[in-house]
């Protein structure tokens, strides 16, 4: 092809593009609206995440490793030795200078804080004094441990003199015995812990460093008294370990993931190791490095390096001791995390997309929309270009190029509306309130990139199909009317078949899995089977079948409003509505789309609020109380005077012990969780809510149990009795002490479905699980008979503002040393914390777009029905209708859309809120889960909708009023 000739067909190109361009200068930004709000859903979720990578990585990287309870340390050093002279055990210099050098190599040194070591030596335990008393269950796998940490030291010694169970070891024939309480829920440990409940402080054990359980392949016992005792639960340390001192003893406890063991200090473990080690060859010992680093060097804006930069003193390390031992493993979490740290990034940006998607679905519905309303002009332009001689070819390139342009315009304008609204939506400090400090906003190449390929797909997706359907048409074609063309779904009632089957579907499943599965005979399997089969796609049926019901009655609805009006005065009104009638799919659009968007409002208002009910009631049900002052495993009433002299602001205060007990026999358990309070006083000072299903009132259930026989019993325990027993019917429950099991009678005065503190899972076999509440004297009777196990007390208060609570807590921390619990500072804490912040920038900015295009496709109707209807608008005038009536035909149009989008709105809402409650309320919460409807928000929002919506339709009804009627009509 000659180069002038190639040159021309690309300037006609261009011309035609810029034409068509020019042609449609009115309605080119308007119809992008839709594309530039999806891009800008897209485009500030990057810019969100961008503003909260420093948080995001504390979150997915840092804080696990501070909740993580077992795994200790940022870097750890595994080494197993197995041939060590006895001197050598807890030598941990030669370790410590290792390190060093590899901090030296690595030029690591700032990042790390400290270090310290631990070692376990494997050995045996025999109960008995003698040898000569062993028998195989007397015996029980134990460990030596000893630490370089002084902190262990400090926090053993403490614990000892707190709790009254003897001191640190003064030389190689002392040691402290470590006796794990176990799980009251595991069979294994309850039987293992029997065994040693007779060890006590001047016990004396026998241990040696043979491999079996009969000492035949080892050394010599050695004979050590115990001058401690400390009792210790990995799960449970809370009720045996005293509060100033649990934080200590976990860092270094659950390193060691004893079951049971002795600890000393490294020279009396030496003198130990000597006199158990003769004749031995091997002696097995693990010794483990844990090092700590300084996080608030990490760069989370430039990971990889950081990444490198560890990797580096890793390296380092296994290095420097790969000549220490011959199985040694250099491990580290922190590595781990921050590489798995940018594909979480990525998941969370999807996660976020998807909780923006009925939103994008919404701006991308804006979009079609919005090409639909100037569909009748493009056909009319497509027609003037082939009458003068285009080639469908040219026609396909002139549309192509029109849409690049208005995407490239779309992604920019995207990308700064994004800024602006990640700025607003950053200082979210509640549910639609921006009034925090700014958070600032980075922006990358990538995402500009990113941008810029989303606009192209949805560009594409949207308006390719159509495009190529416009640019083959015929000139006849292009004369006929788009609008009286229906849909396929409306010609098949698919709409009817869907929304049938999805919400028959989802409920029939409901019901059934409700119910437990319970199947009979073949017919109502084959329906459950077959329900099942559509329980997936039903949510989908629903959705859409909603939608295109809404689409099929809502112009037969203003039909007969139209003609009721008519009836009634035939004026303007009823004119306006029956235009409405004649634009009936332009006029069903901005329906959908205002329904569309008072429905997310709804789901996403309700959602808010009721996790945040929920949550304020989770901490509340944990607690139990406006404040929880814990006293160890007694009521102390020096603490209880302390507290009613000392501390102004408390209304009440009442005593309760909080107990798990078991009764065992033959491989047969029956766990019981005790809560016994003080009737006098509880009702006064405890937390109770509605959703509790209290069988009477907590004050007339106090007074019920004000004795040592009845109690108030879980309503699932009288449900799983086979004789069904009710209320004030007496029930047997079975109890043992050290010596004697027996069934004792209790007269149940009351039930309940939620307690505070009370934890009754659905998994829970309440034939086996009991959970009860009882009074202070039941107590006493029963501990005196040895029936209970350690019990954890607390004083539960009642504080008269919740006002003054951090003066309360830090008066109480003044008098009595402790620091109390308040679910007030724990739901406090969640509303301020990054999980809940970023959640609701992303609801905030979902909100916002919503209600935007909600206002949007109001005034849009109204907007292109100026542009579209210019001949009509003529005729009208020259028929005789007067400026005035024109803007009241369109402000009543705008009205009627606005005002059944509005009501189609929030009922489709509440359907979708009602069938989305089924889903969140299908398994039982403990606490129960919250459901809240914010009736006021929606209605101010509504209103909102409708004064802006009411506001920017004058604009349109304006504009049409001052056209010239001679021009339109010679134009048109």
């Amino acid at each position: 092809m000659p180069l002038k000739l190639f040159i021309t067909k690309v300037t006609n190109y261009i011309f035609l593009t810029y034409e068509l361009v020019i042609g449609n200068r009115r309605l080119i930004i308007p119809t992008m609206i839709g594309l530039i709000i999806a891009l800008t859903v897209i485009s500030q979720t990057g810019v969100l995440v961008e503003a909260y990578r420093q948080e995001i990585f504390e979150e997915v990287v840092l804080k696990p490793l501070e909740d993580n309870r077992y795994d200790l340390g940022d870097v750890n050093i595994n080494m197993w030795q197995w041939r060590r002279k006895p001197t050598d055990i807890g030598d941990y210099e030669s370790y410590n200078t290792l390190i060093n050098q590899s901090i030296m190599q690595a030029n690591y040194s700032r990042y790390v804080l400290d270090y310290y070591w631990y070692s376990r030596i494997n050995n045996y335990i025999w109960v008995n004094e003698t040898w000569n008393g062993y028998s195989e269950m007397d015996t029980e796998r134990a460990s030596i441990y000893i630490s370089s940490a002084n902190d262990l030291y400090t926090a053993l010694e403490l614990i000892l003199t707190i709790k009254g169970q003897g001191r640190l070891p003064r030389d190689s024939s002392e040691i402290v015995f470590i006796r794990n309480k176990g799980d009251p829920y595991d069979e294994w440990f309850i039987e293992k812990s029997k065994k040693f409940e007779n060890v006590t402080i001047g016990a004396e054990v026998n241990i040696t460093l043979s491999r079996s359980r009969r000492g035949d392949e080892g050394g010599p016992n050695k004979t050590v008294t115990i001058v401690g005792l400390i009792e210790y639960s990995p799960n449970y340390d809370d009720l045996y370990i005293p509060d100033n001192s649990t934080l200590l003893l976990r860092k270094y406890f659950n390193g060691f993931g004893w079951e049971y063991g002795f600890i000393t200090q490294p020279a009396f473990a030496q003198e130990i190791i000597e006199d158990l080690s003769e004749g031995i060859e091997e002696i097995e010992v693990r010794s483990e490095g844990i090092m700590t680093l300084d996080k608030t060097h990490f760069d989370a804006y430039n990971i990889n390096k950081e990444i490198k930069a560890l990797q580096t003193f890793v390296n380092a390390l296994e290095w420097q001791f790969k000549g220490e031992s011959r199985d040694f493993h250099i491990y580290s979490r922190i590595l781990r995390y921050m590489r798995s740290y940018e594909m979480q990034v990525y998941g969370l940006l999807i996660i976020l997309l998807l909780l923006s998607f009925p939103v994008l679905c919404i701006a991308l519905y804006l979009v079609v929309y919005s090409f639909s309303l100037i569909k009748r002009q493009k056909q009319e332009q497509i027609g003037i270009i082939k009458t003068r001689g285009g080639s469908w070819f040219q026609i396909l390139i002139v549309l192509l190029g029109e849409m690049l342009l208005s995407t490239i315009l779309a992604v920019i304008l995207g990308f700064l509306l994004s800024t602006f609204l990640a700025d607003v939506v950053l200082r979210s400090t509640n549910y639609l309130e921006f009034l925090g400090l700014p958070v600032p906003i980075r922006i990358t190449i990538d995402m500009v990139q990113n941008l810029i390929l989303w606009g192209l797909i949805f560009a594409l997706l949207l308006n390719f199909r159509n495009i190529i359907r416009m640019s083959r048409q015929e000139i006849t074609e292009t004369l006929e009317p788009v609008e009286t063309r229906p849909p396929v779904w409306k010609r098949y009632y698919l709409d009817v078949v869907m929304f049938c089957i999805g919400t028959a579907t989802w409920v029939i499943l409901m019901t059934l899995i409700r119910s437990g599965g319970d199947i009979y005979g073949p017919a109502t399997y084959i329906l459950y089977m077959l329900v099942s089969l559509l329980g997936l796609p039903a949510p989908f049926f629903m959705f859409f079948g909603t939608i295109m019901v809404i689409s099929r009655f809502f112009p037969l609805l203003m039909k007969k409003l139209a003609e009721i009006f008519w009836r009634i005065e035939g004026g303007i009104n009823a004119f306006a509505i029956r235009n409405i009638v004649r634009h009936k799919h332009a006029a069903n659009r901005a329906v959908l789309l205002i329904t569309l968007a008072l429905s997310f409002s709804i789901l996403s208002s309700s959602l808010v609020y009721s996790l945040d009910e929920t949550e304020h009631l989770k901490y509340y049900y944990k607690i139990g109380a406006d404040l929880t002052i814990p006293t160890g495993n007694s009521l102390n009433t020096t603490i209880l005077q302390s507290l009613e002299q000392n501390v102004s602001h408390l209304a009440s205060i009442s005593g309760v012990y909080s107990i798990w007990s078991y009764y065992s026999s033959n491989h047969n358990y029956r766990n019981y969780q005790f809560l016994f309070v003080d009737p006098n006083t509880y009702a006064e000072t405890a937390f109770v809510d509605p959703s509790f299903k209290l069988s009477d009132s907590l004050s007339d259930l106090m007074d019920e149990i004000n004795d040592n026989q009845t109690i108030i019993l879980y309503q699932g325990n009288l449900e799983a009795y086979i004789s069904k027993p009710k209320i004030g019917d007496n029930i047997s429950l079975a109890f043992e002490n050290l010596t004697t099991s027996e069934y004792l009678s209790f007269r149940v005065g009351g039930t309940f479905k939620y307690w505070p503190q009370m934890f009754p899972y659905e998994w829970d076999d309440p034939r086996d699980n009991y959970w009860i509440i009882g009074s202070l004297r039941m107590y006493d009777q029963l501990n005196q008979s040895g029936y209970l196990d350690i019990p954890k007390a607390s004083y539960q208060a009642k504080i008269d503002s919740l006002d003054n609570i951090d003066i309360t807590i830090e008066r109480i921390h003044n008098v009595t040393g402790i620091t109390p619990q308040s679910p007030a500072l724990d739901y406090r804490e969640y509303k301020t914390g990054f999980g809940r912040r970023f959640s609701l920038s992303i609801l905030n900015s979902d909100l916002i777009v919503c209600i935007t295009v909600a206002v949007i496709g109001v005034i849009m109707f109204a907007f292109f029905t100026y542009v579209e209807r210019g001949k009509e608008i003529g005729v009208e005038r020259a028929l005789g209708m007067t400026q005035l009536q024109t803007a009241q035909s369109f402000l009543v149009e705008a009205a009627t859309i606005l005002a059944f989008g509005s009501i189609i709105g929030y009922f489709t809402g509440a359907y979708f809120m009602t069938m989305f409650l089924q889903i969140i309320q299908f398994g039982e919460s403990i606490p129960p889960i919250v459901v809240t409807h914010p009736t006021t928000l929606l209605l101010q929002i509504i209103l909102g909708i409708g004064i802006t919506a009411g506001i920017g339709t004058i604009v349109p009804a304006y504009l049409a009023t001052r056209k010239d009627i001679s021009r339109i009509l010679k134009v048109e």
